[in-house]
């Protein structure tokens, strides 16, 4: 008998478990039994906070704070130099193939031939409108063409002229990804020396 009790017993309990989960949809708030810390006290974005003297509760970076992925420390990779001076080779990371010199002809057409045309000989359509800018450069110039690759990839990443308040080129960096600008680089070499211009110490690359 008293076996028959505790198994009623616990046959209870557990009709009331099942029936307690069935899930319909309540106004009040669920038991919360580990409230770990889910609920605590904080400052919501653009919320004010009177510990600080600006009242603001959202900080400013700490001077030097570099964003998570950021750190580019590669000169190499990230600003075409070797030693300070412009590579004459592809970083380690960047291989030369057929697919990087597609890659280039395509980011070429759409980032540079508005301004230096097709060839690279700065006859693009923006100059020939008239725009009142500054004529390009003749990419194919000895002058030019002599740089190392590096050279190339610096100017797309920081632009031309960048000592003066007026660019002749503005800086690309944040908007073409590193290895396009590499990319880019490549196919210029490929169409220097489709005009039969070889470079002096430019590199093989």
């Amino acid at each position: 008998m008293r076996n028959d009790r505790i198994v009623f017993v616990i046959a209870c309990v557990l009709l009331v478990g099942v029936v307690s989960c069935r899930g319909d949809r309540s106004e009040l708030p669920p038991v919360h039994l580990n409230p770990n810390m889910d609920q605590q006290k904080r400052i919501d974005p653009q919320e004010p906070d009177p510990l600080f003297k600006d009242g603001r509760g959202m900080r400013r970076p700490v001077p030097g704070t570099i964003a998570r992925g950021q750190l580019r420390i590669d000169d190499h990779l990230y600003k075409g130099m070797v030693n300070g001076t412009f590579a004459t080779t592809l970083p380690s990371g960047i291989k030369l193939d057929r697919w990087l010199i597609k890659r280039g002809q395509e980011r070429f057409g759409i980032y540079c031939v508005p301004c230096h045309d097709p060839l690279a000989t700065g006859n693009g359509i923006v100059y020939r409108r008239k725009a009142g800018l500054p004529k390009p450069a003749n990419l194919h110039d000895p002058r030019i063409a002599s740089m190392g690759i590096g050279y190339y990839f610096h100017v797309i990443t920081t632009g031309q002229n960048a000592a003066f308040k007026q660019l002749n080129m503005q800086p690309m960096r944040n908007v073409i990804p590193a290895r396009d600008r590499w990319a880019i680089a490549v196919y210029v070499r490929m169409l220097q020396r489709s005009q039969a211009l070889t470079p002096t110490n430019g590199g093989t690359n």
